[in-house]
């Protein structure tokens, strides 16, 4: 049997939440011998683990998840010895910020010109880079819609839910002002905040106290993927305040499970939500979001339109839809 070497952050016994690559490789077990690296959460364990598996490792193929910053050195290793190894390589390009990384330094994106292929769950990257001169197909992250089963029928009045690591990126504190706006109008108004720490959570609290919110908001940390839809049920709307989106998994679990969705218009999000019809998208101001989130508040005719047809979209990327398009993109590799 052929074996795929997927290398990439797999860190979902540390954060709670699987790669997008985590569960494809998962349920190509069947098809092909896969082997993950690196759970390793320490950044240079990390780097002796991919090192050493990229070059001891017996494998056909290395799949290779490509993001801008820190793990692009990683990725570098990797694709290096899998080149001297003669190893055929396939190139996942996943971080909203690859784009702006190529027009200011296109050098360090240089290992793209070695891939057997190239592939990406993002429209907006693979009609970038295919300007650029690369050949890229889009290949859609998938969801298993029976882990984030649709569910409406407990929700809180006036709750809110964001769900991302406490990073820059994610822009936490714009989920926090926009509850200092809603709260005016909206004394009961709650935010549930899940996610792990990556360095902006004390920050977000201090925000918090600032805003006199402590009794508005809670910060729950990590929480385990597949325990994620509890929260999707019992919220009335989620909030996602990213800056970047190379496909958006978090809102498609989201909209599996049916809560209304506001969120930032940036990336891949316009290129697969219908504004209006799927989802609420603005720009990332908090008083937009603040005026977005009411009208989901006061209209339940738009709140229902929204879940429902949120719902029926996430059902475009089950695995069933998504499997052959995977198994493809190998096939032709090996």
């Amino acid at each position: 049997m052929n074996k795929v070497l997927f290398i990439g952050s797999h860190l979902s016994k540390e954060k709670g939440t699987k790669s997008a690559s985590e569960n494809v490789a998962e349920l190509l077990k069947n098809n092909y011998e896969i082997e993950l690296c690196s759970e390793k959460t320490n950044q240079f364990s990390r780097m002796v683990d991919i090192l050493v598996t990229s070059l001891f490792s017996k494998y056909n193929i290395m799949h290779i998840d490509i993001y801008s910053g820190k793990a692009l050195i990683y990725a570098n290793i990797a694709f290096k010895i899998a080149n001297l190894r003669k190893k055929k390589i396939i190139m996942n390009l996943h971080g909203g910020r690859l784009s702006e990384l190529y027009i200011s330094s296109p050098n360090k994106l240089d290992l793209l010109n070695n891939a057997y292929k190239i592939i990406s769950p993002s429209k907006f990257l693979t009609q970038f880079f295919n300007s650029r001169g690369f050949k890229v197909e889009t290949l859609p992250n998938y969801i298993d819609n029976k882990f984030f089963p649709y569910k409406r029928e407990n929700i809180k009045k006036y709750s809110l839910l964001w769900v991302r690591a406490f990073n820059d990126i994610y822009q936490p504190e714009l989920a926090i002002k926009t509850v200092s706006i809603l709260k005016k109008k909206y004394p009961e108004i709650h935010l549930t905040m899940i996610g792990p720490d990556k360095g902006f959570q004390k920050s977000s609290e201090e925000l918090i106290s600032k805003l006199k919110l402590q009794n508005n908001i809670s910060i729950l940390g990590k929480i385990p993927n597949e325990e994620l839809y509890k929260y999707f049920h019992t919220h009335q709307v989620y909030l996602n305040t990213t800056l970047y989106e190379s496909f958006g998994l978090a809102v498609l679990e989201a909209a599996s499970c049916g809560i209304p969705i506001v969120s930032t218009n940036v990336g891949e999000l316009p290129y697969i939500w219908e504004d209006g019809e799927e989802i609420l998208l603005c720009n990332s101001n908090e008083n937009e979001f603040a005026e977005k989130v009411s009208e989901i508040f006061e209209n339940q005719d738009l709140e229902k339109k929204l879940s429902i047809n949120a719902r029926k979209r996430s059902e475009e990327f089950g695995w069933e839809n998504i499997k052959e398009k995977w198994v493809k993109v190998i096939n032709e590799t090996i």
